[in-house]
């Protein structure tokens, strides 16, 4: 349980953050935004997952669950690269897929002017003694994918996909520069992020991450570690594909996430080492950790036809023994478990039993007719985490002009009788509710704080599109809406002890 005292915090990815390069970074771009939190009475920042995201920029479908993705570093401030080749005005405004290039581009020129200098190569010698475990495979999967055009390994020669050690040694040699490279973004991923959690720790505000319970099937974690993975002992093709039946939190309709299961008695084999590595990398760059989809660990929806998701089967997930052994292995670390969907009651003892706050989501508790409603403000206890929406939501202003005349008038009567502020647009009403819950934390999206509508969703869950994953702010947060929100925060009484 979060003894913590009640406070309220902003969900962001640093993607969204307004940058010269057009995707935001974890270095200025995000100081800045840290500053401005702590003027604005905030206590937390959340993240979606900060790794390499997939070919349609979903960070929920990594290359890597260790990884940091490369186009967050802040080129900016690297080695001696010039504003020449940066984008232009036009080129940032087009679509985030266009800025990844471009980052690419600029972080190989960076990469040229860094290995010039000795000092920096035996700092990047260290580094990559101290991250080998997981950094060798990472950076050899992105130059084996660099040079066959695809990240999807499975294409590649049948002795690299398979991983013979022969093929391997050979592939590092010839490829030695492209190796290099990607070992060199970790390195700068990793000098930025201890400036940015510095920066946090001088503002008071934690960081919250975000740990996706699956990783990407085109991912260097499955190809380095087949056995981990449900697939094809000979062809290593998914077996058991991820993802959920319908229910109301899906819209009625069942998914299939296109990733591997895990085999999880192999994983309890050692102990789930790989998790424990996991989620160590974790707690170095974020103070909580939510996880995703947590029902998965107690019992995980099972596909053996993909193209029919809804016709799988619920298979026993580790439970007690994953957290007896990341126990063991890291002593107490400081969880969220996102329990959204079909949570039974083996769920919840699971969540209970190691003391895990869960999530409750307003939007959900007044725009879905579920019974019961945990996410009703009133269902709320005090060990939780309250949003208004989430990344996977419409924004609330989206939401609210999308309720039918039935549910509209519902929420209405509801302010009305419990005295939020009727002068406030709904996002900042839904927000006031949120605040006024018995929850010890509150996370609110830039979006609602931004009053932005449907055009500035983050994502709509089980379709590929060209604008999921891709909002971006226009421009910082105005002394206007810091103040107004360190107002709303301190009328809830959340605002940060240290702040006036």
């Amino acid at each position: 349980m979060d003894t913590s005292p009640r406070r309220s915090g902003i969900l962001l990815h640093p993607s969204s953050l307004p940058s010269a390069d057009g995707i935001g970074n974890i270095g200025a771009a995000s100081q800045e935004f840290m500053r401005q939190l702590a003027s604005a009475g905030q206590s937390v920042w959340q993240m979606l997952p900060v790794g390499p995201p997939d070919a349609v920029g979903s960070p929920y479908s990594s290359t890597s669950a260790i990884a940091g993705d490369p186009a967050l570093i802040d080129t900016a401030e690297l080695h001696d690269v010039s504003s020449e080749g940066r984008p232009s005005p036009k080129e940032r405004a087009s679509d985030i897929h266009v800025s990844r290039r471009l980052k690419h581009r600029l972080l190989q020129r960076s990469f040229q002017e860094f290995r010039k200098n000795k000092a920096n190569l035996k700092a990047l010698e260290t580094f990559k003694a101290q991250e080998g475990a997981w950094l060798d495979d990472y950076a050899l999967f992105h130059a084996l994918a660099d040079h066959y055009g695809t990240v999807r390994w499975y294409d590649w020669p049948q002795d690299l996909a398979q991983r013979d050690p022969e093929a391997l040694r050979t592939a590092k040699q010839s490829f030695k520069e492209q190796h290099e490279f990607w070992c060199f973004c970790q390195y700068e991923f990793n000098r930025q992020w201890s400036e940015l959690r510095a920066c946090a720790h001088d503002h008071k505000v934690e960081l919250i991450g975000d740990a996706p319970i699956y990783v990407g099937y085109e991912s260097c974690d499955v190809w380095a570690n087949p056995e981990l993975f449900s697939l094809d002992p000979n062809t290593r093709a998914i077996k058991s594909y991820a993802g959920v039946p319908p229910d109301d939190f899906f819209g009625g309709e069942p998914q299939n996430w296109g990733m591997p299961t895990y085999e999880w008695s192999n994983h309890a084999a050692d102990r789930y080492q790989w998790w424990v590595s996991r989620i160590r990398r974790l707690t170095s760059l974020f103070d909580l950790i939510r996880v995703d989809h947590f029902r998965a660990l107690e019992s995980f929806w099972s596909i053996s036809d993909p193209s029919k998701p809804g016709d799988g089967a619920w298979i026993e997930g580790p439970g007690q023994a994953f957290f007896d052994a990341i126990y063991d292995a890291l002593g107490p670390i400081r969880l969220i478990a996102e329990d959204i969907g079909i949570i039974t009651e083996a769920v919840d003892k699971l969540r209970l039993d190691n003391r895990i706050p869960g999530i409750r989501v307003l939007q959900y508790g007044f725009g879905l007719d579920l019974s019961p409603n945990n996410h009703l403000p009133e269902a709320v206890d005090d060990n939780a985490v309250v949003y208004t929406g989430t990344h996977d939501t419409d924004t609330t202003m989206g939401w609210y002009d999308s309720l039918s005349d039935e549910k509209r008038q519902f929420l209405e009567r509801y302010w009305q009788d419990s005295q939020s502020d009727m002068d406030l647009s709904p996002p900042w009403r839904l927000m006031l509710t949120a605040m006024r819950t018995r929850a010890h934390t509150v996370v609110i999206p830039m979006q609602d704080v931004l009053n932005l509508g449907s055009e500035a969703r983050m994502n709509l869950p089980g379709v590929v599109n060209e604008t999921n994953w891709s909002w971006r702010m226009e421009a910082p947060m105005t002394e206007e809406v810091i103040n107004e929100l360190k107002a709303l925060t301190r009328t809830a009484v959340r605002l940060r002890a240290s702040t006036s």
